[in-house]
């Protein structure tokens, strides 16, 4: 993540805003591009020691991180790039729908607003 660029939070159990695995996935991946070492990535990406261990075993099982022993840091592999770019797209993709839901929920209060108003002024009460 770039400085000032949102998180995109979700809603946890008990009310508060959390990040999904996608996000923190991504975030890490992005930590990674220039290679990342377990505390830097702690703090890069606001997990816990317990989370970089579960998400860097993941990550590496899959093939989107790799890590090298000599630096001692995790990298992001050709195939975490890829993954980002899809998951940017998708994430692009989310906004303009929830931008696009919101206009239209928009529109149809405006709508429903006119309708009560058309009513009032036919009913006499206007």
């Amino acid at each position: 993540m770039t400085k000032g660029e949102r998180h995109p939070w979700v809603r946890g159990t008990k009310g508060a805003l959390r990040r999904g695995q996608p996000e923190i996935i991504s975030d890490i991946l992005r930590s990674a591009a220039n290679g990342i070492g377990r505390t830097q990535m702690m703090y890069r990406t606001m997990i816990n020691y317990v989370q970089v261990r579960r998400y860097s075993a993941l990550l590496l099982e899959s093939g989107m991180l790799k890590w090298d022993p000599v630096s001692r840091e995790f990298w992001a592999t050709e195939k975490a790039r890829a993954f980002l770019a899809e998951y940017d797209r998708f994430t692009k993709a989310r906004e303009e729908a929830e931008l696009m839901a919101a206009r239209l929920e928009e529109f149809f209060r405006a709508e429903e607003d006119a309708r009560t108003l058309r009513h009032a002024v036919v009913d006499g009460e206007g």
